[in-house]
């Protein structure tokens, strides 16, 4: 689980850190069905994990401090650290992703993101991809997903 998330994460933090509107005006040079396609299987991904931790864990541990884990052996705790680990980067590129646009376009801000539930991250999360998707595109596919994101965004998981 770890290893995929780690994958999805990073997927997201690539246009993040390029910018999430010049990748939206620019993508079209060089993505293609499959590479939206995969974008909307790693937020979908992103989004049910984030769903799944704040009910096995509860509010409490999710919204906890950032902190990395220190010499744990059971693997139990290991995953857990890293889990966490993975939280505080997606809550970093929320926030990267803030910084390149609109404030109100996923909802959050640079005030209430550190206290943010991970819903709602994985809501954020789905929008971002969203907004990445929604730019030039040569295929009208694209599109469509683009706004499958942001419908997504806006419900409840599907049960696991």
């Amino acid at each position: 689980m770890v290893t995929a998330l780690l994958h999805a994460v990073h997927a997201l933090s690539l246009p993040v850190r390029m910018g999430v509107d010049y990748v939206s005006q620019s993508q079209w040079f060089y993505w293609s069905c499959q590479h939206s396609i995969c974008a909307l299987e790693s937020g979908v991904f992103v989004w049910q994990w984030l769903h799944s931790i704040e009910d096995d864990a509860g509010q409490s541990e999710i919204t906890s401090k950032c902190a990395l884990a220190t010499r744990l052996s059971p693997p139990a705790k290991v995953s857990q650290a890293a889990e966490k680990r993975i939280l505080c980067w997606i809550r970093a590129l929320v926030r990267e992703a803030l910084e390149s646009v609109d404030r109100g376009d996923l909802g959050l801000s640079k005030e209430n993101i550190e206290h943010a539930s991970a819903s709602r991250l994985g809501s954020a999360v789905l929008l971002i991809w969203s907004r990445v998707l929604s730019g030039n595109a040569m295929w009208p596919v694209i599109g469509h997903i683009s706004n499958a994101c942001a419908l997504l965004a806006k419900c409840d998981p599907i049960p696991s």
